[in-house]
């Protein structure tokens, strides 16, 4: 369940589209090292800039993501995946 949490809350900063995801999740093998992952390795990715990287960066710091599942969990009773996401959790 954690990596859905870490999917979810990526999905909530501006920008992240389903190919970044998909580089993301590649790039560093789970998305959860990737939401932990500097404003450098983040430029490291393909199709991140610095600009884009450092907004990631302050986007993230307000997001939770165990605790953004929780609540959305609470709140919907469900979670929506898409087939055509990155690979699922």
């Amino acid at each position: 369940m954690e990596e859905r949490a870490f999917w979810l809350a990526w999905s909530q900063l501006p920008g992240i589209g389903p190919i970044l995801l998909q580089r993301l999740n590649r790039h560093f093998g789970k998305l959860a090292v990737a939401w932990g992952a500097s404003v450098q390795a983040l430029e490291a990715v393909s199709g991140l800039g610095k600009q884009s990287a450092e907004a990631i960066a302050r986007a993230r710091s307000q997001i939770q993501p165990l605790d953004f599942l929780e609540q959305h969990l609470q709140e919907n009773h469900w979670l929506m995946i898409c087939k055509h996401s990155v690979e699922q959790p």
